[in-house]
């Protein structure tokens, strides 16, 4: 939208408890569910995986924090389209709960 001179844009953000991502075909759904109502970020809870990373795909980043053990508990991660990847300044994930 611009106005006055000014590009302004919204900013669309959900979160999501996904139970879990230990079924191969989770990440495919949030992406999908993502690209279908335009979300720029999505949190997510109890992804349940284990340790810390980072996944770049052509249309999103994931990013998530787990336990370090295999526990198939718990775990927090974002999902972000593309155009946000590139405003990712950090990702310094700080336990299973909080990233």
């Amino acid at each position: 939208m611009l106005m006055k001179g000014v590009w302004k844009s919204d900013l669309i953000m959900a979160t999501w408890n996904v139970r879990t991502m230990l079924i191969p075909e989770k990440v495919q759904e949030i992406s999908e569910e993502m690209m279908k109502y335009k979300i720029d970020i999505i949190t997510l809870q109890q992804i349940r995986w284990q340790g810390q990373g980072r996944i770049d795909k052509p249309d999103y980043t994931l990013l998530y924090s787990g336990s370090e053990e295999k526990t198939g508990k718990l775990g927090t991660g974002f999902m972000m389209n593309k155009t946000m990847k590139g405003s990712l300044l950090d990702f310094e994930p700080q336990n299973n709960r909080i990233c």
